[in-house]
């Protein structure tokens, strides 16, 4: 799966390990870098029926990666199509944007 990221903030802290354990702690910052591997190694997000993963409305998800932390992102445009009630078929969705991090 393809990640994106909203800000160069977010690519900085999911991308440089230092950065995380600054703003997370070396736990979460452990369970981010396992979840960030987790989704770059399947083609669609579903394959992972695993992860704690709320989906919401308008193509948006939260996935946990450490108790109490989880990443909110959303379904790429182009990347995912609607069905007939207009939610995300996360089946097909192969490209999302980190959006936030969320800490207790």
């Amino acid at each position: 799966m393809e990640l994106g990221f909203a800000t160069k903030r977010l690519r900085q802290i999911c991308q440089q390990e230092a950065s995380a354990r600054k703003l997370l702690g070396d736990e979460a910052a452990a369970g981010l870098r396992r979840r960030l591997a987790d989704l770059e190694a399947v083609d669609v997000i579903t394959e992972l029926p695993w992860l704690p993963i709320i989906y919401g409305r308008d193509g948006e998800a939260s996935i946990e990666f450490h108790s109490g932390y989880s990443l909110n992102v959303v379904a790429i445009r182009g990347a995912s199509r609607m069905v007939e009630n207009l939610e995300t078929d996360w089946t097909i969705v192969d490209r999302i944007k980190l959006v936030d991090i969320i800490k207790p």
